[in-house]
């Protein structure tokens, strides 16, 4: 196997946000851990094959908020790749931060170092908003972070923003969509919050305390994003992405082409040939279980034929583009219309899905609806 794309899990936060079911902890009730997470990092990156990292075209650090670490340990993390990875010359490099908890004067030393995409955590640019997530940003932050990011020299830039919040109304969501578009980044990410019942909203919404808009009004909000972004400039080439021409994120495109990758650190996710396996979640079993076996502990599960070509058939629909039939075909060895018939005829059907130029992909019908087409293939 060669993977092709690495993650690079990084836990740790100010503190945890409302809505947030990430595994992630708090930096200062965890100092042992902050201290040495690159260490423990690079020794679980040691446990792998080099022959199965010498093609890597993409890092992603995530989190958690991977600039709460001290500069000194992502320039040791990130040079312990370089030494022990085969990176391809134009790898994409990214890196997750968040406006309020990043030193604008280390983002030219990212830069420097090698880091060449910058996916900033915006969320929303209103204040009240931004308070009851639990964010520690104020609604000036984020667009700080971006004229600051490009002054450092980064010309990829990624935006996260989140709809359907409590109380949140279409016009806020308009007003959102239009500061965006005003800062003329490069990628911009859009969430539908959804809630874990191990979240305090989630909590909070199951108990009746807190009320989300209803399904119309989100709705209404993705269609919004869906007229306004692409008719800025921005390709809509993800569910939930829009990129200017070429600044798809590549690493994504990964995941989504069911391709292999590993990820490395506390709750990291891998998928290779038919095996996906998830390190645990808890930073003492991650540090004990290096020490003892070299290895993190994990779940690993081996899928059948049929799962894996499910996968691949919901990953792949994320895609604007759909999937090209094919391709799809040789790749795994099936007739995917015969093999999907009963599924593809109903959502046929429904308008769900459509078959265009050699490509199964979904109507404009069916992107708020993804998730119900989904289920057919699960």
């Amino acid at each position: 196997m060669t993977f092709k794309g690495l993650y690079v899990h990084i836990p740790f936060c100010v503190r945890k946000c409302n809505y947030c079911d990430f595994c992630s902890y708090a930096a200062k009730d965890n100092e042992a851990a902050f201290c040495n997470y690159a260490t423990w990092l690079k020794k679980e990156l040691e446990s792998w094959n080099k022959e199965d990292l010498d093609s890597i075209s993409s890092v992603y650090f995530g989190g958690g908020t991977p600039t709460l670490l001290p500069l000194t340990d992502l320039e040791d993390i990130f040079s312990y790749i370089q030494k022990t990875c085969g990176l391809l010359p134009q790898a994409e490099v990214s890196m997750e931060c968040n406006p309020g908890a990043i030193n604008i004067e280390d983002l030219p030393k990212l830069r420097e170092m090698g880091i060449n995409r910058l996916s900033i955590g915006i969320e929303s640019f209103s204040a009240e908003h931004l308070q009851q997530m639990g964010r520690i940003a104020s609604a000036e932050d984020g667009p700080h972070v971006v004229e600051a990011a490009r002054c450092a020299g980064f010309d990829n830039i990624n935006i996260d923003l989140i709809y359907g919040l409590p109380g949140q109304t279409l016009d806020e969501w308009q007003e959102d969509l239009r500061r965006a578009i005003a800062l003329d980044v490069d990628h911009i990410s859009l969430y539908g919050l959804s809630l874990s019942e191990n979240t305090p909203w989630g909590r909070a919404v199951a108990e009746g305390r807190l009320i989300l808009p209803d399904e119309d009004l989100f709705a209404d909000m993705m269609e919004l994003s869906l007229d306004m972004i692409p008719g800025a400039g921005y390709h809509h080439y993800e569910i939930a992405n829009f990129a200017k021409s070429g600044y798809e994120c590549r690493h994504n495109l990964t995941y989504w082409h069911r391709e292999d990758y590993l990820g490395i650190g506390v709750a990291a996710a891998s998928c290779y040939g038919n095996i996906r396996q998830t390190n645990c979640r808890d930073l003492d079993e991650y540090q004990k279980s290096l020490r003892q076996k070299g290895i993190p502990a994990h779940e690993k599960e081996c899928l059948s034929q049929e799962e894996v070509i499910n996968e691949a058939m919901f990953l792949g629909l994320r895609l604007i583009d759909g999937i090209q039939i094919s391709s799809f075909n040789n790749r795994f060895g099936v007739d995917i219309e015969k093999f999907y018939q009963k599924q593809l005829n109903k959502l046929f059907s429904f308008g769900l899905l459509e078959k265009n130029k050699g490509y199964l992909r979904l109507t404009r019908k069916g992107i708020p609806l993804a998730n119900e087409v989904f289920r057919e293939f699960v």
